[in-house]
C-alpha cells in the first residue's frame, strides 16, 4: 500500500478515535458510542439553559443523579443495587453540602459496553459511571476477604453491595475533581489523575467514618486491579498501562492506603504493615511520610477550592 494512503488512512483513525473518547477514563477503556441505549436522553439535557449561567461563578447548581436502565443482566443487577440503596442520591448530597457549582451536573449511572469505567462529559455537564465498572469492583469484592477485614472470610452480600457502593463514592468523587477543574478553569500541577485522585481521598477522609471506609474500599478495588494486571502480564497491556493517564492501578492502591492513612494515622493505623499488622496494605517505608502527602493535598486543594466550597 502506498505510503500516502497508509497515512491519509491512520489520520481518519485517530480522528474518529479521538471524536469518540471522553474526557477522561478511569482506568480503562473510553465507553463504545454504540454501547449507548437508545433510550437516552438527550447529549445535553443537563446544559444550562441561561446563556449567563455558562460563566466559571459558583451558583445555584447541584449534582444531580440518574439511572440508565439496564441493558445487561449484570447491568440491571447494578442499576438494582445503586438505586435500591440510593448510591447516587448520597454521592450527589454529599458533594452538594460541600461544593457550589456554577450549573447543574448529572450523576449517571450509564450503560457504556465492553471495559466501561468513568468520565467526565464536559459539553453534557455530566458524571458517567458505568454499570460495567461496578461489576468489576465487585468481581473483587467478593472474593474472601475482598472487603479488607482481615479475617480471610468471604464477605456477605450486603458488605459487598456496600464496597460497591464506596468505590462508587471514590471514582464519581475523582471525576469530580476533573469537572471543576474544567468548569472553574482550577490549575493542576503535576498530573490531573493523581490531583483528582487525591481531591476524592481528601472529599471521603474528612467526612464520617461510612465514608472514610468509601475510601478504604476505593483503595481495596485499585489492589485488585493491580493483581488482575499482574495475572495478565502480557507486553502490550503492561504498555498500555505505562502509558497511560493514570498512575499504575498498584499505585492508585498504595497512594489511597497512604492518604487515608495520613488523614488520621491513629484511626487507620491498621492499614500499616508491620510485625503486628502483616496484613496492612502500607509498608511502613512509605506509611512515614503519608501524614506529611495529606496535608499538603488539604493544603492545595483547600486554596483551590476557597471560592466555591459552602
Amino acid at each position: 500500500m502506498p505510503d500516502a494512503v497508509r497515512l491519509a488512512r491512520a489520520v481518519a483513525a485517530t480522528a474518529l478515535t479521538l471524536a469518540a473518547a471522553s474526557a477522561c477514563s478511569s482506568g480503562g477503556a473510553a465507553s463504545s458510542p454504540a454501547a449507548t441505549p437508545p433510550a437516552r436522553e438527550p447529549a445535553a439535557r443537563f446544559a444550562p439553559t441561561d446563556p449567563a449561567s455558562t460563566g466559571a461563578s459558583p451558583g445555584d447548581g447541584r449534582l444531580e443523579a440518574v439511572y440508565e436502565p439496564g441493558m445487561t443482566k449484570a447491568n440491571q443487577r447494578e442499576e438494582a443495587t445503586l438505586s435500591k440503596n440510593k448510591v447516587l442520591e448520597g454521592i450527589a448530597k454529599y458533594g452538594n453540602d460541600r461544593i457550589r457549582l456554577p450549573y447543574v451536573v448529572g450523576v449517571t449511572a450509564a450503560n457504556c459496553g465492553g471495559d466501561g469505567d468513568a468520565s467526565w462529559r464536559s459539553f453534557q455537564h455530566e458524571i458517567q459511571f458505568c454499570y460495567e465498572f461496578a461489576e468489576s469492583a465487585r468481581k473483587i469484592y467478593e472474593k474472601a476477604d475482598g472487603r479488607g477485614d482481615g479475617q480471610g472470610k468471604k464477605p456477605s452480600a450486603a458488605q459487598v453491595d456496600d464496597s460497591v457502593a464506596g468505590f462508587t463514592n471514590g471514582i464519581v468523587f475523582h471525576e469530580l475533581g476533573h469537572a471543576l477543574i474544567d468548569m472553574y478553569d482550577l490549575p493542576a500541577t503535576g498530573k490531573e489523575e493523581d490531583a483528582v485522585d487525591q481531591l476524592s481521598v481528601l472529599l471521603l477522609a474528612t467526612g464520617d467514618d461510612q465514608h472514610a471506609r468509601y475510601a478504604l474500599d476505593t483503595s481495596k478495588a485499585w489492589g485488585g486491579f493491580a493483581q488482575a494486571d499482574e495475572a495478565d502480564g502480557s507486553a502490550s497491556k503492561r504498555l498500555e498501562a505505562y502509558a497511560a493517564e493514570h498512575s499504575l492501578n498498584a499505585q492508585r492502591h498504595f497512594n489511597w492506603a497512604c492518604w487515608l492513612y495520613g488523614s488520621n494515622p491513629r484511626a487507620h493505623a491498621e492499614l500499616v504493615r508491620d510485625k503486628d499488622r502483616p496484613g496492612g496494605a502500607l509498608p511502613e517505608s512509605r506509611a512515614g511520610s503519608c501524614a506529611n502527602e495529606f496535608n499538603r493535598i488539604k493544603k492545595a486543594w483547600t486554596t483551590l477550592l476557597k471560592p466555591y466550597v459552602k
